[in-house]
């Protein structure tokens, strides 16, 4: 079985799992979701291309540090390099992306911030390739890209303007400074085990890491895509209805000055001055955003006027200098139906406006016209209202944007639309009325929700990943274990039938096994000591050995003994003992001293027999020692 690993480190390996594989997914489903973007904007992208690009080089960077794969390493660097060097030096160049867009994706380039991270991280994944990823290299590194994240955060929280250059990106910037800051922690986890070797977590650990976090990432997607489905349905609400009543409006007021002229053609003569004065000063007083009310001729110089102020012929110096005005005017005077002019503007002054005109031809009187100058801010304010305002709104002639309902940038009016509609006018041309986001913070709940999910979802995958990785140790040290006490039964066992054996022996053998303290004591005695010395090993335990030694034989037993503890052993040694019945056996010693145990070890083996045949020998040896030829037998 391999080593068994700490929970601490396994805690690491599904950490670093589940992130790599997060960074990789994320950046793929950007880079897959990236051809079905219709329109380049802030709120139609889930993830722009560069980000993804990079999310992506980042996850495969992390995953070659953990497996330390040093050429996918290397050869993810070098590409992530080139895309760090192309957008830093741009950025340098042209200042931050507001409005300058990239070769890559044509949307707005990555910013500088999260270029600066993705740097950082990758020099710190290769630092622990290379084992030069010291914890205090580590921890300085993390801190440095939890503090640009979180600056990040809280710059697309409250939507400062002047930290634009901190921000990481445009589009779903929480999941950006999310996945960042989760990225800032694998730093300092990657320093400790920046000199060991990771084994394989197996297979059924990482499909269960892998598909845990698709499943969390394709949830995120399909809840951005929600959201900007709620966006996209928002503006069209409010699109549909500002063109509604726009149109509206723009008929009622041309009808009203169509009414005036069909009066005046039916009466067949123009009104006195002063009723003429009465009727105009209602006209300005019951519709406030008309400004002025006048008859004008074929030069285009008024015949009669009346405006607000005493500057209501202002306008007509810039509006006759106009080709198209001009083109215009010469129309609508041979028409016989009522026309909106193209939009002017006073001079020195922003507001746009337009004339509503209509023919008015009388008997022997040349053609004129009879126009009001109708103020665009005025009637788009009062349509538009403040329902809705987490959209601007802004109108166009062809390419010229002609109203704003607040302050947009030239890059906010190309990087964020959201949705648009015509407003059909009554000479059939017509103006675009574009729906914006007045401020990316608006939907930042939605956003939110959306990262909160994948967070908890990429929380329940490291669990995931960690419970089988744990499972399968588990697995692997029950099978170890049940080796491991197949083993030792059969060791067990093994020992136990020695054991059997050696009691056996021990019961049979004529030798008797023994063992004795320092002061002679007997400390363990075999069983065959029952046939040797007539007593039990019970009562021998415990008992001198010089209480059975016969008296003659006790000081050369002594000298022996204490010889014995010198460390000189002995194999011949003889004595003799008394017999639990009296008679006499001598015995034979082989006895060892072991210093370690301070125990004497014998083995006693009973040779009364042979002293018996010895000694019968040497009687005989001395009978035949005293016979001789040349004695009578008598004498012997």
């Amino acid at each position: 079985m391999s080593r068994i690993m700490s929970i601490r480190f396994l805690i690491i390996e599904a950490y670093l799992h589940v992130l790599a594989f997060a960074l990789i997914i994320t950046g793929l489903i950007g880079l897959v979701g990236y051809p079905d973007v219709q329109h380049l904007t802030f709120h139609s992208l889930v993830l722009p291309l560069d980000s993804s690009l990079l999310l992506l080089l980042l996850g495969g960077l992390l995953l070659s540090a953990v497996y330390r794969a040093g050429k996918l390493l290397k050869a993810l660097m070098f590409l992530l390099i080139i895309t760090v060097v192309y957008g830093t030096t741009r950025n340098w160049l042209v200042g931050e992306p507001e409005t300058n867009f990239s070769f890559i994706s044509e949307f707005i380039r990555v910013r500088t911030a999260f270029v600066i991270t993705s740097l950082i991280s990758s020099l710190a994944f290769s630092w622990s390739l290379e084992s030069r990823l010291t914890k205090r290299r580590a921890y300085f590194t993390g801190v440095g890209i939890i503090l640009l994240s979180s600056t990040s955060l809280l710059s697309d929280l409250f939507w400062a303007p002047e930290a634009t250059s901190l921000r990481y990106d445009f589009s779903s910037i929480y999941v950006v400074n999310f996945l960042s800051i989760l990225l800032s922690i694998s730093v300092i986890l990657l320093a400790p085990r920046s000199h060991q070797s990771l084994s394989s977590p197996g297979r059924i650990p990482v499909l269960a890491g892998l598909l845990g976090v698709m499943l969390t990432c394709i949830t995120w997607y399909l809840l951005s895509l929600q959201t900007i489905s709620f966006i996209n349905q928002q503006s069209d609400i409010l699109l549909a209805k500002v063109q509604s009543s726009t149109e509206r409006a723009l008929s009622n007021r041309l009808a009203l000055i169509q009414r005036m002229s069909e009066r005046w053609e039916a009466l067949g003569s123009l009104p006195t001055q002063a009723y003429w004065q009465q009727e105009a000063k209602s006209y300005l007083r019951d519709f406030p955003n008309l400004q002025w009310v006048g008859v004008f001729d074929s030069e285009i110089q008024p015949y009669w006027l009346v405006g607000r102020t005493d500057k209501a012929a202002e306008w007509l110096p810039r509006f006759r200098a106009e080709q198209n005005q001009q083109v215009w005017f010469q129309q609508t005077l041979a028409s016989r139906s009522t026309s909106l002019s193209p939009v002017f503007t006073l001079p020195d002054n922003p507001s746009t406006y337009v004339l509503l005109a209509s023919p008015l031809n009388l008997p022997n009187h040349p053609p004129r016209l009879i126009a009001a100058g109708l103020s665009l801010q005025g009637i788009m304010r009062d349509l538009i209202g403040t329902d809705y305002d987490q959209f601007v709104l802004a109108l166009f002639q062809g390419d010229q944007p002609i109203y704003r309902s607040a302050l947009l940038s030239n890059q906010d009016l190309k990087s964020r639309p959201i949705n648009d509609r015509n407003i059909i006018l009554s000479n059939g041309k017509s103006w675009k009325l574009v729906a914006y986001v007045s401020n990316p913070a608006a939907f930042s709940t939605a956003r939110l929700l959306s990262v909160l999910v994948m967070a908890f979802g990429l929380l329940l995958s490291f669990f995931l990943m960690l419970s089988q990785r744990l499972a399968r140790i588990a697995t692997e040290r029950a099978k170890y274990l049940q080796q491991a006490n197949k083993n030792l039964q059969a060791s067990l066992e093994s020992q136990a039938f020695a054991q059997a054996l050696n009691q056996r022996i021990m019961e049979f053998t004529m030798d008797v096994l023994c063992s004795f303290d320092r002061e002679g004591r007997f400390l363990e005695v075999s069983p065959s000591c029952l046939k040797l010395f007539g007593y039990s090993p019970e009562e021998l335990n415990g008992r001198p050995y010089l209480e059975l030694v016969l008296p003659e034989d006790r000081d050369l037993t002594i000298q022996e003994a204490q010889q014995l503890m010198t460390g000189r052993p002995t194999y011949n040694f003889r004595n003799r003992y008394r017999h639990k019945d009296g008679h006499v056996i001598h015995i034979l010693w082989s006895a060892d001293w072991s210093e370690t145990d301070q125990v004497l070890f014998a083995v006693a083996h009973d040779i009364t027999p042979l002293v018996q045949n010895e000694a019968f020998a040497n009687r005989q040896r001395d009978i035949l020692s005293l016979i001789s030829l040349d004695r009578p037998l008598t004498e012997i």
